[in-house]
């Protein structure tokens, strides 16, 4: 086995493969693989072994915390499992069985060894956070490198305007499913036909996701306490002043009122700083939701919106995946 060191240079550093929760297993008799029941999880880490075995990145990051919910005491043995499958484990199972359509032997021996697992992120915007800790940590202090964070396509508007608002440079949202179809798979077959196990077929399931997306989305453009408690989780001190002030930058070009925390921020890394100080006063402000407060996202028309800015996502995976023209 060929080690990580000698390993070809792919045009992304790392992936980001976000986890569906909650955590729910399909009960397939006899059997210690996890499948998941979650439609998005299995495109997902599919997608993530595609970009790793066909040499698109260095690094895969399956992320997600563990996410299942069991009141009764008497459990069966697939809730068991639930109760102590994390999203990025779950993840990582499905991709380290993936298998066929655009997965080579030797594709699969280089995903095998560009696999890492978190299991702590508890939401979108700690997939981001999380992950860019690990990467500070391997770089020893501070990662600099070229990452995408993929995703089902409803997700992709809401994770680009959390880059964005973050202010990641040399970053982008890739689509699972546009991933997936650009190396055969029909977009037909994507996702299961009829009733699946939620009482209701995929379709009805995707509309009400859709549903619920612009709410997340038009929190994080006009409410800072939707996000600003998630920096304390930033562990190295330069990545936490360049977070904390782009979205300072991000909130103040839209007139939108920040809490006190934010006039502690420094313009400047300075190593003198008490960025500990800083944490402890982010994790004070309280998390806050709102519905939806604007007209842009309001009602069919909002959802509508919503799905365009989703098919910008994907148009823009699909121009990434596209061979560069030769010379």
């Amino acid at each position: 086995m060929r080690n990580k060191e000698h390993l070809q240079k792919a045009p992304l550093d790392a992936v980001v493969v976000c986890g569906m929760g909650p955590v729910k297993l399909q009960d397939v008799q006899g059997s210690e693989r996890l499948y998941p029941l979650q439609p998005y999880n299995r495109p997902n880490a599919i997608a993530a072994k595609l970009l790793a075995s066909n040499n698109i990145t260095d690094l895969v990051i399956t992320s997600g915390t563990k996410t299942a919910r069991h009141d009764k005491k008497d459990l069966t043995d697939v809730e068991q499992r639930e109760l102590a499958t994390s999203e990025g484990k779950l993840l990582a199972d499905t991709y380290n069985r993936a298998r066929g359509k655009g997965v080579t032997s030797e594709g699969r021996e280089r995903a095998d060894q560009i696999i890492e697992i978190d299991s702590s992120a508890k939401t979108t915007f700690d997939n981001i956070i999380q992950a860019l800790n690990l990467l500070d940590q391997r770089a020893g202090g501070y990662w600099s490198g070229n990452l995408a964070v993929l995703s089902a396509d409803f997700h992709g508007p809401r994770i680009k305007e959390i880059l964005t608002a973050f202010g990641i440079k040399n970053s982008r949202v890739l689509s699972a499913e546009k991933v997936l179809i650009h190396y055969g798979y029909r977009g037909d077959r994507l996702y299961p036909a009829g009733d699946f196990g939620y009482g209701k077929s995929y379709e009805e399931f995707e509309e009400d996701v859709y549903r619920g997306q612009p709410a997340g989305l038009e929190n994080l453009q006009d409410n800072p306490s939707y996000v600003t408690f998630e920096l304390a989780k930033i562990q190295s001190n330069r990545r936490l002043q360049e977070i904390a002030t782009n979205l300072k930058a991000y909130y103040a070009k839209k007139n939108i009122p920040l809490p006190q925390s934010y006039e502690e921020i420094p313009l400047e890394y300075n190593d003198q700083f008490d960025y500990e100080f800083l944490r402890s006063h982010l994790l004070q402000i309280q998390f806050s939701k709102h519905g939806y407060n604007g007209e842009e996202y309001k009602g069919e028309d909002g959802v509508k919106h919503y799905r365009e800015l989703a098919a910008m996502v994907g148009k823009e995976t699909e121009a990434f995946l596209q061979p560069a023209p030769s010379l």
